[in-house]
């Protein structure tokens, strides 16, 4: 119930004025409440809420003259995943045997992408609100989860640790959404916010990055903060960054190392991916002991792609089907994976994994679906990288959207729609060209 709360609010909130708070909520549901909030606690699925509020908001906004700005192609993306999604859900009850309830409630989280036609009436000073305020609820919330990791104390609601039995420390996989993206921020741009605070928040961010103790998030930041130096020119960086790194390297140092090292799999993974062993893993569904979990997300890409190229054309284009979460036996009748995680009724998930973004995609969209999809962040990047001068925001955030989509080979990334609200407010600030609608990025 208190989920269904938070949408009324956001919803009065909107039509009294306070669009911007409003905004903010709606950001919050669609994340899935950041992390910050557990889903027990909230009762209800925050992308089900933001669907309602997209919904009404739209429908409400279309019947006003409104003045847009947007992207022609980035429009003619989400038409055309429109129109497939629309085709999918037919070729669902027809081939697949799905009731059109079953159908809908597959595919209803994959619909918040149309977010787009609301999002563009966003005007420049509530974006720039807007992003301030997450940084702030950010930096609270990766100071929180800092506590979190380090004492064990549940100060994010009820969250279960995983115990690392290479680094034998508690892992928790409710990190803040953005700590990369305002790391990026608070290390190139630090004036935008305030120097003092950058300086806090710049050592904050990148502790709670590497205190996650994943390779992928560690090694990315460190490659995609690197690019932006270099992007920026602001070769003085290069020393805070350093300092940064000095100071959380050494008092993590034996953790990290593990993490990298040859028991954590890492060789292993390298030598499975390039000599295919990820192949033999798909098939038996039994691992090498020198692999990592690298090698189980190419095992379980590869097992679902294979079923799709083998059974048709129908699997290849339109992927799995839409099954609804709530009925198993449905995905039982249809499927028999072997690699994947296993729910209560002993059913191996055959289209969503926490641990790939792509494979989700591909499973759930098809490879038509998923060009379709991937194409549409693809336009993101293109629009942000084509405005980098233009705004610290726009900067920072084509460094986050490809942080993001290397983060999608070791999770979710972009197969979470909620991940596209941001770039799609940012990418319209970044299509406004008056010089009195954008600063450069000289200024600070």
């Amino acid at each position: 119930m208190l989920g269904l709360v938070v949408l009324l609010i956001a919803l009065i909130l909107h039509f009294s004025g306070y669009r911007r708070y409003s905004l903010l909520l709606f950001v919050f549901m669609a994340l899935r409440y950041m992390g910050i909030v557990p889903m027990a606690v909230m009762t209800v699925n925050g992308i089900d809420l933001a669907l309602v509020y997209m919904i009404i908001v739209t429908v409400s906004q279309r019947v006003q003259t409104v003045t847009f700005t947007e992207d022609s192609k980035l429009k003619d993306c989400i038409s055309r995943l429109s129109l497939f999604l629309i085709i999918s859900f037919a070729v669902g009850m027809v081939y697949y045997g799905l009731t059109p309830f079953q159908s809908f409630m597959g595919c209803r989280q994959l619909w918040l992408f149309p977010a787009y036609f609301f999002l563009r009436d966003v005007p420049k000073d509530d974006i720039i609100w807007l992003f301030k305020a997450l940084y702030y609820i950010t930096l609270i919330h990766a100071l929180l989860y800092i506590i979190q990791c380090t004492t064990g104390l549940p100060v994010l609601g009820v969250a279960a640790p995983e115990y690392d039995r290479i680094t034998h420390t508690l892992r928790y996989n409710n990190h803040p959404v953005y700590m990369t993206l305002f790391f990026y921020l608070s290390l190139l741009f630090p004036n935008y916010i305030g120097e003092k605070i950058s300086k806090f928040s710049a050592i904050v961010f990148a502790a709670a990055a590497f205190i996650t103790m994943t390779r992928t998030i560690i090694v990315f930041v460190i490659l995609f903060s690197i690019l932006g130096i270099y992007l920026s020119g602001k070769k003085s960086t290069i020393l805070k960054f350093a300092i940064i790194g000095a100071l959380l390297f050494i008092p993590l140092s034996d953790a990290l190392l593990s993490r990298f090292g040859e028991k954590a799999g890492t060789k292993g993974d390298i030598s499975a991916l390039t000599h295919g062993r990820f192949i033999d893993y798909a098939r038996t569904a039994k691992a090498h002991d020198d692999v990592g979990t690298l090698t189980y997300r190419f095992a379980w890409v590869y097992e679902r792609a294979a079923y799709m190229l083998t059974n048709g054309v129908v699997e290849s284009v339109f992927g799995l089907g839409f099954l609804p979460p709530s009925e198993p036996e449905v995905a039982k009748r249809l499927y028999k994976f072997k690699i994947g995680l296993v729910d209560n009724n002993k059913i191996v998930g055959p289209t969503f994994t926490p641990d790939i973004g792509y494979g989700n995609i591909i499973a759930q969209y098809g490879f038509l679906g998923a060009f379709f999809f991937i194409s549409l962040w693809i336009r993101l990047v293109k629009i942000h990288r084509m405005n980098l001068e233009k705004n610290p925001i726009i900067f920072c955030m084509y460094l986050y959207l490809l942080t993001l989509f290397s983060l999608s080979i070791a999770g979710q990334g972009i197969s979470l729609q909620g991940m596209l609200i941001l770039p799609y407010l940012t990418s319209n600030f970044a299509l406004m060209s008056s010089d009195e609608e954008v600063e450069s990025t000289e200024n600070y």
